[in-house]
């Protein structure tokens, strides 16, 4: 037996060591190339027991330049057997994923919701069908500017407002659906979460900043949470049933932080 010796010269084990550095350092740089995006749905609830909404999935386009060759749509299926969601019981923190996927490092420039042609609300105990109001209103889309940064994360929330959602006739035989929704993305948005003692007040809370007003409603124990607010001051104004009275205080908030406020008390109309 015998062994052999295999002696580098220095030149040969420093370009050697520079290659390996070399391609580590691009591994690194470059990485995978992507970014992780989760999109998840969130209610501002309505006057309804139920409200059931079909829904397919989310469709996006990444690229600034809509009409360029780079800009390119994805869809991205919400994966379930049964896609009709009763999206009124998204409320008091209540989260939907839709979805979530692996996206080029470009920028979101719009969204769409993909609805199906199944809907039907509940309200008083009683089911009504409910109808497109325009059939090009099964694709919502939304105007966003999400620039992704590799290997990063994102929430992006699609926020359901079904007060104003939802419409009836005058004589309340027919509701129509014209879906109204806004997105926003948790990192660059504030967060007020609350609870209200007096569960069967059924308060409706308004979150005010200037001219934009957030709407919510409170959940069977009486907690309630806005996503997507500016940072800064808002007035709350919480607008109980009989015979509690309304309140209105101030929160200021900040990017990226939920505020959580102490347990409210609601006051009682005094009997004359």
């Amino acid at each position: 037996m015998y062994t052999k010796s295999f002696i580098l010269k220095k030149p040969t084990i420093f370009l050697f060591i520079f290659m390996v550095v070399g391609i580590s350092c691009n591994d690194a740089s470059e990485g995978n190339g992507k970014a992780l995006v989760n999109f998840r749905l969130i209610d501002a609830p309505g006057d309804f027991d139920e409200a059931w909404i079909e829904i397919r999935g989310v469709e996006i386009l990444q690229g600034r330049d809509r009409e360029s060759n780079d800009a390119h749509w994805l869809f991205i299926d919400y994966e379930q057997p049964n896609q009709q969601v009763d999206i009124s019981k998204l409320v008091g923190g209540g989260i939907l994923l839709l979805g979530r996927a692996e996206l080029p490092i470009d920028t979101i420039s719009q969204i769409r919701l993909i609805l199906g042609e199944e809907h039907y609300l509940t309200k008083k105990g009683k089911t009504r069908s409910l109808t497109l109001k325009d059939q090009a209103g099964s694709a919502i889309e939304i105007d966003v500017d999400y620039p992704l940064e590799q290997s990063m994360s994102y929430d992006i929330y699609l926020d359901f407002d079904l007060e104003r959602s939802i419409q009836s006739t005058p004589d309340s035989t027919e509701f129509l659906l014209s879906p109204v929704v806004r997105s926003f993305v948790r990192q660059e948005t504030s967060e007020i979460e609350g609870k209200i003692r007096q569960t069967e007040a059924k308060s409706v809370i308004y979150a005010i900043q200037g001219a934009d007003t957030v709407t919510t409603l409170t959940d069977a124990r009486g907690q309630f949470s806005f996503r997507g607010l500016k940072e800064g001051k808002h007035t709350l104004h919480i607008q109980p049933r009989e015979p509690y009275l309304d309140t209105l205080f101030s929160v200021t908030t900040e990017i990226g932080k939920s505020t959580v406020l102490n347990e409210i008390i609601l006051r009682l109309t005094v009997k004359n």
